[in-house]
């Protein structure tokens, strides 16, 4: 199975709100990546704990240039 990266809005709240989203994901794949801000690092991971999902830590631009490559 192939990576799937995740590039949802990257506050706070939406990364709460998305929470359901990549869990369904996760579920169907099994290895996935999440771009989330760095400064929410700490959050992602606590609230993904219980799963092994790959946390990229990248503000929007960074990520969009990531995707790009």
């Amino acid at each position: 199975m192939e990576d799937v990266y995740l590039y949802t809005h990257l506050g706070l709240g939406d990364m709460l709100i998305c929470n359901g989203l990549v869990r369904s994901i996760y579920k169907k794949h099994k290895k996935i990546s999440l771009f989330c801000k760095p400064k929410y690092i700490k959050h992602a991971k606590r609230m993904y704990s219980d799963i092994d999902i790959n946390l990229i830590a990248k503000d929007d631009v960074e990520a969009v240039l990531f995707l790009n490559q």
